[in-house]
């Protein structure tokens, strides 16, 4: 699957078409952040993510709150690269590697077309071609 884009794309570029073309992928919304907290890519209508929030994603582990786009979701299940967190129905999905964090949110109105295990596959999908680029 070829996303289009040479070594030569700039990152921003790269990964606002990475989250705009698989953001059905992404739960109700979903952002491309680094490790520094950059916010690199949102999915259409998503909130804003504060780099402050975004910095937090790398060291969420379980148990500890997290706030993503002004909403603390608790943290249930953190592994080497993956988090899983719940605010209510609603819920959180993390993808960690190296230098980016994919971060997607179910809310309670779309709870019904996404589940955290279906979106962990489509998002294990991006971060593999993230890795083919080269980021």
């Amino acid at each position: 699957m070829s996303s289009g884009f040479s070594k030569e794309a700039t990152w921003d570029n790269y990964a606002k078409h990475m989250i705009h073309s698989k953001s059905a992928q992404l739960g109700s919304f979903g952002w491309i952040v680094g490790q520094d907290g950059t916010v690199y890519g949102t999915s259409p209508n998503a909130p804003v993510l504060t780099q402050e929030e975004g910095k937090s994603v790398g060291t969420a582990g379980p148990g500890m709150g997290l706030t993503i786009a002004g909403t603390k979701y608790q943290i249930l299940r953190a592994m080497e690269e993956t988090v899983l967190g719940k605010k209510g129905k609603a819920n959180l999905v993390i993808l960690k590697s190296k230098q980016i964090n994919l971060v997607a949110i179910i809310t309670e109105e779309d709870g019904d077309k996404f589940t955290p295990n279906n979106l962990l596959g489509p998002m294990e999908n991006i971060h593999r071609e993230f890795g083919k680029q080269g980021w």
